[in-house]
This record gives structure tokens, C-alpha cells and sequence, in this order.
């Protein structure tokens, strides 16, 4: 339903009440008419010309829909500045009658497609992408991931599983066209220490302790390691912490810090002390072996029992 302003309204029923006093039958009754074009394909912003095509009028009263000021022209002009939907009004009248007509006039727009994109994990394979769509003016989207995977969605995730450069496009369409925009996304190898953090990251319980061939688990009874933080460039700082048992003294603080050391997938670095540590994940990585000759006097209080030699802690989760 198209929408009329009040105050034409008003006007015409002025035009109506005065011609229904009128006794003058030899006056034809106005009929209110008129035909539109636009300079561009109605496509904002956007000249609309009107051609006044009423008869028996002598006044006209123009409402072009948006708000602006009316217009008494017979065939006026009138600028469109944003797309939307606007009900314009017509209102013909002669000495004695008024006639009106209002048509709607869809003002459209041209789709401008624009996206950005961010990765879950540093875009290191596999990675899963967030597109996120910030496209003006469209009705319909089509995104081709450039590996041969394409999606409808406005806002979809993609996941990339092999290093590479993908051309990402997008085309928005709606009814009065379509545009198109291209990122290059580049995925990267997943560095080595990377996927090894994340293979660490975990709360670990000790299963045994060992110190020069002799068990020592006892002496760390419920003891269990948690190995945090995260990564963002090779060479990182990461956190652990232990709860439980420890001896006095100990081989290991209650807390500190580490990171890798020359190979990631075998070498730790201990940074309170600069102890250097071995370690491996066994069954399926759910085994963790850390391995170090410790010659420090501990962490914890005076020397009550030896701690000095070579320490194998083997925890599991």
C-alpha cells in the first residue's frame, strides 16, 4: 500500500468540497496523470524527469516522496539521492475539482561487493578462515574459495587444509546488478613448534619420576604438570605450573616459565634456570616423557635428599 502525506490530503478534500457545491456543469472534472524516466536506470543518484499527461487541469500540486518541498510545475524534475521505494503524488485541479493519482518509483542501486577475513590460527594449514561480508546494496552472494569450493552464505567460514596463495572472490547481486571483489589469501605451513605447543597445551598427571635408574614417584605423589600459553611467532614464552607433591628439594619449581630450543619437536628450555630438557609424546601423544640431567641443589628449602643426576618424568593425561 502506497502512503499519501496529510497535507495533500487536505488539499485535495478542499478541491473536493468545493467542487461539490459547484453548479457549473459545464466544467469537465480534472484527470490527474503522468509518466516518469530516469537519466540513469533509476539507479541513485538518479534525475527523474515527469510528464504531466492530465486533462482538464489547470494547477498542479507535485509530492515527490522523499520529504522535499512539492513542486507547482507541470513537468518538473527531481533529483534521487538514496535507493528506496517513494510514493509520488499527483494532484490536478481546475476551478471547481481536484483528481489525484500516486505511483511508486523504485530507486535502486548498484551492488558494491567488499568482504574482509580473518584466520583461527595465524593462517598456518590447516586454518579455518571467518569471512565476514560487508557488501552494500545486495540481495544474493556467491563466494568461490579459490581451491574449488563455493558458497551462497553472507557470512561464511572455510576451512584451508594445504599451504597456498587462494584468489578469494565474491560477486553481490541484486535486481539491478552485480559487482565483484578479490582477495589473495596466502596459507602457510604450520610452523614445527606451533604444532607442538598445541600438541603440549593440556594438564598432564605424573605416572613416574625416575632419578639415575631409581624410582622416585613416591616422592611426587599426585603431581601434576599444566603446560599453558600461546602461540604467535616462533620463538614464543610459555607457562607451566605444578599442583601436588614435590620433594625438598625439587628439580622443578612450583611455576616458570620455557620455550623450544633448537628442535621443537624434541627440546625444551627451561628459562628460570636454563635447564635444558628432552622430551616426547608417546601413545598417540597422549604420553609425555621429559628427560634432563639436573645438577642444581632444588627448589625448595635446604638439601634434605639428592636431586642431582639424570631425571626421566613421564606424565599422562
Amino acid at each position: 500500500m502506497i502512503a499519501t502525506r496529510p497535507d495533500l490530503l487536505l488539499v485535495a478534500a478542499v478541491f473536493v468540497a468545493i467542487g461539490c457545491e459547484s453548479d457549473d456543469s459545464d466544467v469537465d472534472p480534472p484527470k490527474a496523470a503522468f509518466s516518469f524516466a530516469s537519466d540513469n536506470n533509476f539507479l541513485a543518484p538518479t534525475l527523474v524527469t515527469f510528464s504531466n499527461e492530465s486533462t482538464g487541469a489547470k494547477e498542479y500540486l507535485w509530492d515527490f516522496g522523499d520529504g522535499s518541498p512539492t513542486s507547482n510545475n507541470i513537468n518538473p524534475s527531481h533529483q534521487y539521492h538514496n535507493p528506496g521505494k517513494y510514493a509520488v503524488t499527483l494532484i490536478a485541479s481546475n476551478e471547481t475539482l481536484v483528481n489525484q493519482v500516486t505511483k511508486e518509483i523504485n530507486i535502486g542501486a548498484l551492488p558494491l561487493a567488499d568482504f574482509s577475513f580473518e584466520s583461527d590460527n595465524f593462517f598456518q594449514a590447516p586454518t579455518t578462515l571467518t569471512f565476514t561480508n560487508n557488501s552494500q546494496h545486495a540481495e544474493t552472494f556467491q563466494w568461490d574459495f579459490g581451491d574449488g569450493q563455493y558458497s551462497t552464505e553472507q557470512h561464511p567460514t572455510h576451512e584451508y587444509t594445504s599451504p597456498g596463495d587462494y584468489v578469494v572472490e565474491l560477486i553481490a547481486k541484486n535486481e539491478f546488478g552485480q559487482s565483484g571483489s578479490s582477495e589473495e589469501v596466502e596459507i602457510i605451513a604450520a610452523s614445527s613448534e606451533q604444532s607442538s605447543l598445541q600438541k603440549l597445551l593440556n594438564t598432564w598427571t605424573l605416572t613416574s619420576a625416575i632419578l639415575d635408574g631409581t624410582p622416585r614417584t613416591s616422592d611426587f605423589a599426585g603431581l601434576v604438570l599444566t603446560i599453558s600459553g600461546t602461540f604467535t611467532s616462533p620463538g614464543g614464552t610459555y607457562s607451566y605450573s605444578f599442583t601436588g607433591t614435590r620433594p625438598n628439594p625439587s628439580p622443578w619449581p612450583a611455576s616458570g616459565t620455557w620455550k623450544f630450543d633448537a628442535d621443537p619437536t624434541l627440546q625444551i628450555i627451561r628459562l628460570d634456570d636454563g635447564q635444558k630438557m628432552n622430551y616426547s609424546l608417546e601413545n598417540n601423544d597422549k604420553q609425555l616423557i621429559i628427560q634432563f640431567n639436573y645438577q642444581g641443589a632444588g627448589f625448595a628449602g635446604g638439601r634434605i635428599q639428592e636431586v642431582a643426576g639424570n631425571w626421566e618424568f613421564v606424565f599422562g593425561k
